[in-house]
């Protein structure tokens, strides 16, 4: 009746895709954590090519490492009653913070053309603590009241539940260019890549299906579904997260956020939601 299991795994990854202003040369001077400064003039003294001011090469010079560890409990054939409950420890990092342009993640770009490790933090994707779960339950009574056997039996309940770690959030300065290196993705000077995350997501759906037989092989059925039962607000992003910073040093001017719910949010997943429908099988 019942199946346990754990696990781990652990994946590197190599040659991962970023991308680089190759064209600045001599920097100016350094922000507050020592990222260089490059001058906005373009001459042979600034640029390695004078003809541009920015020249983008795509390298592959980004690593990763993911490790996680999983539990998961299965019960199944439990008078009529059958569940899955899986939970997942898990982290993700890399230096290789890619763009738009070369993932739908949308990550910000490096941010030192000096150490592609100034990067590293955390991916985009990394979500520490992850549990989903499901339970079917569809109760039979052989015995006792007709009139409860006529509630109870053809009766079909499901819980879907997932609670979630927020992903992500990465502070930018304001403005988001103050090291010139032609990549608008700067953070105040001392702030990790991905230094924020979005609250944790608590979401239970319900599901009460109800079959009755109408002659021969003709069934009616209704459906209830509920989606996100308890209303509960869960944030899929926040509004662009700049923080105003001296230009000169890097250092922010104002009160850094903690957490990501300092945060003005700009989207979410579903609200509270019911939907009724009627099944008929001939």
């Amino acid at each position: 009746h019942f199946a346990a299991s754990v696990g781990a795994s652990y994946a590197r990854g190599y040659n991962l895709p970023i991308i680089s202003n190759i064209n600045l040369i001599n920097p100016t001077g350094r922000l507050a954590d020592g990222r260089p400064v490059y001058s906005t003039a373009v001459n042979a003294s600034t640029r390695v090519d004078p003809r541009y001011n920015v020249i983008n090469q795509v390298e592959s010079l980004g690593e990763s490492t993911y490790k996680n560890f999983t539990a998961q409990l299965t019960g199944r054939n439990l008078k009529g009653v059958q569940f899955d409950f899986a939970y997942t420890l898990g982290k993700a990092e890399d230096n290789a913070p890619i763009t738009g342009v070369l993932s739908v993640q949308g990550d910000p770009g490096r941010t030192n053309p000096e150490s592609l490790d100034y990067d590293k933090g955390p991916n985009v994707l990394d979500q520490r603590h992850t549990f989903v779960g499901s339970i079917v339950a569809r109760p039979m009574l052989d015995g006792g009241s007709e009139v409860l056997q006529g509630i109870v039996n053809g009766t079909v309940v499901g819980v879907a539940m997932q609670f979630a770690s927020g992903v992500p959030i990465n502070l930018r300065a304001n403005p988001g260019e103050i090291n010139n290196d032609g990549i608008n993705s700067d953070r105040p000077a001392g702030v990790p890549r991905n230094s924020l995350r979005l609250p944790a997501r608590y979401n239970v759906d319900f599901r009460l299906s109800r079959q009755v037989n109408v002659g021969g092989s003709r069934r009616l059925e209704a459906i209830a579904e509920v989606k996100n039962v308890f209303n509960k607000v869960q944030w899929s992003g926040v509004q662009n997260a700049a923080v105003a910073v001296n230009t000169a040093t890097g250092l922010p001017t104002g009160t850094l956020p903690t957490k990501g719910s300092d945060l003005i949010p700009n989207g979410g997943y579903e609200q509270r939601q019911l939907q009724i429908g009627l099944r008929f099988a001939f």
